[in-house]
């Protein structure tokens, strides 16, 4: 058709990892107004005086005890905690190390190149057993076809067996004396079965020259005994072809998802210098010419901040909404850099996958997604609400107005020293601790939800698993498949035509009025209160909320962390 375009179903533009929102997003409200976002629609105040560098040098494997140590323990002391980043890097210079990593890194690229082979030898061995499968079904659909009319299988017989019997054999050779012997094959069917075997009664029944009917009876010979011999023989062949059929379809996708585990194996194990080429380039106390290998990760923790004496209640009943509008707006970022759509409730994500199917919406660029490209604002709230795994405290707790949120960003060099066999590691933790509202934890998890589904397609996308094939059928489907619905489009296409000019007014008017409520919230602000979060931000965040966040929260995690650096070294902490 001229002007319709490629199939396109919206899959990962791109491999690599997006970067953190979150990260940006904490620098600038930090700056807006001391913490206070738009007249206290949201609050992210960052203490300075809280701000630390955490370091330990310690024996070779200390540094991963005391990670463990760290994550194991704070969910109990109800903290919430989850990684969001991680990579690494290891010098050539550092043979031990390197040489393990290295070939390990290779062994799942071997797993994962032989599995995409086996798959696509898979495919193309089923695509065969597919035809084979297809015109043996026809063939069986023919002989049930022939029981109620035989013209059916007479007609089947000239074509795939009697013209194959070579110049001068087949009938359709015979053309040339008896222009008619094909259709007189086929009104044979009107010959009484048992006289079949006489030629001059065909002669007589079909009005044809002996000649012909002798030949027509011999061809009529064949012809049942080829029936007799065939339709047993046929009906095997199906069985047995379509058995393998569908073996070969399961183990394609056997083969794709047992290559899940490698992929994903593969991606966690990211260098350093994969990320950012010139990481390292500039870092003095890290030559590459010498023995280090060093890893990246960074954490992401916070708990329930209730401080005493604010004037205010530290437990709420139904005032605060999670999913506000200063989420929904941040939201919209999200969904662009990780490729997802954020949705209240399920119903709203059925009519958004079942829009995308329509062929009504084929030429409207709707998209055809799937679970992992949703994110269910509700059902993920059900799920924060509650503790997982060996954790002790809520995800999100619905009732609480503010958080300590920690971002640990943990640097761990390991040296082995040149002159023996001595290695350190040297395990460092920049401590970023922040005052924030609730609706801030929300956006750490909605984006931290959009980050595993990005994962999750990304692994699927590579090895093209059947959830991926099914989507790209679906747009198939969807722009090619010709319904009764869409016959009727141009009857009815004013009116659709008009709501959907009404559609885009209406979703203007939201998005204006959800992006410009900041403005209106600052003038505001100096006349009323706006918002459940705290706007007094000299007396009320910084002496009361920062001080309690000091003393309650920060400085028994510090302490904690500095006892563990004693305990691992022998010595007092600092």
């Amino acid at each position: 058709m001229a002007g319709e375009t490629d199939i396109d179903v919206k899959l990962l533009s791109k491999t690599d990892e997006p970067k953190l929102l979150v990260l940006e997003w904490l620098d600038k409200w930090k700056e807006d107004h001391k913490g206070v976002v738009n007249g206290g629609e949201a609050i992210c105040n960052q203490p300075e005086d809280q701000k630390v560098m955490l370091n330990a040098t310690t024996p070779y494997g200390h540094g991963n005890l005391l990670y463990m140590m760290l994550t194991y323990t704070m969910p109990k002391l109800r903290y919430c905690l989850s990684k969001v980043d991680e990579h690494m890097a290891v010098s050539p210079a550092y043979p031990e190390m390197y040489g393990r990593i290295i070939s390990k890194k290779r062994e799942v690229e071997g797993h994962i190149k032989s599995g995409l082979a086996s798959a696509a030898q898979s495919v193309a061995d089923y695509e065969l057993l597919k035809h084979d499968e297809r015109k043996y079904r026809e063939i069986l659909d023919y002989f049930k076809d022939g029981q109620k009319d035989e013209h059916v299988l007479r007609a089947l017989f000239v074509d795939r067996i009697d013209a194959h019997t070579g110049e001068g054999y087949s009938m359709i050779s015979m053309t040339k004396r008896w222009p008619t012997i094909i259709t007189d094959f086929i009104r044979m069917s009107n010959v009484e079965k048992k006289e079949r075997d006489k030629s001059s009664k065909i002669k007589e029944t079909l009005a044809i020259s002996e000649a012909e009917a002798v030949v027509l009876k011999t061809k009529n010979k064949v012809y049942e005994e080829w029936k007799t011999i065939f339709f047993p023989d046929i009906k095997e062949r199906y069985s047995r072809v379509k058995t393998l059929v569908d073996a070969r379809r399961k183990s394609i996708d056997e083969y794709r998802e047992w290559l899940k585990p490698y992929v994903a194996s593969l991606k966690m194990m990211k260098d350093t210098l994969e990320v950012n080429p010139s990481e390292l380039f500039t870092v003095s106390v890290q030559p590459w010419q010498k023995p280090d290998s060093m890893y990246w990760v960074r954490l992401f923790m916070w708990k329930v901040l209730t401080a005493e004496e604010v004037g205010k209640p530290g437990l709420t009943t139904g005032e605060i909404k999670p999913y506000d509008d200063f989420v929904k707006r941040h939201a919209k970022q999200i969904e662009k850099r990780y490729g997802v759509k954020i949705v209240e409730t399920r119903k709203k994500a059925k009519k958004l996958i079942e829009k995308g199917l329509s062929t009504q919406e084929k030429h409207k660029g709707s998209r055809v997604l799937t679970e992992d490209d949703i994110i269910v604002v509700d059902e993920m709230l059900k799920k924060w609400h509650e503790p997982e795994h060996y954790e002790s405290e809520a995800k999100l707790s619905p009732n609480r107005y503010y958080y300590c949120f920690y971002d640990m960003d943990v640097f761990s060099p390991l040296f082995k020293m040149e002159g023996g066999k001595e290695e350190i590691d040297d395990w460092n933790c920049m401590l970023t601790p922040y005052l924030v509202s609730q609706n801030v934890i929300m956006l750490v998890l909605l984006e931290i939800t959009a980050k595993e589904r990005w994962l999750n397609k990304y692994v699927k996308e590579l090895i093209g698993v059947r959830e991926v094939e099914d989507k790209v059928r679906a747009e198939v489907e969807k722009r090619y498949n010709m319904t009764e619905d869409e016959k009727k489009f141009f009857i009815r296409r004013w009116v659709d035509s008009y709501n959907k000019r009404k559609k885009k007014m209406t979703d203007r008017y939201d998005n204006w009025m959800l992006d410009n409520k900041p403005k209106m919230r600052g003038v505001l602000k100096y006349f009323m209160r706006i918002g459940p979060y705290e706007t007094v931000t000299n007396e009320r965040l910084s002496k009361v909320y920062g001080r309690y966040m000091g003393s309650g929260t920060t400085d028994p995690l510090i302490k904690y962390i500095k006892q563990q650096f004693g305990s691992l070294s022998g010595l007092p902490p600092p």
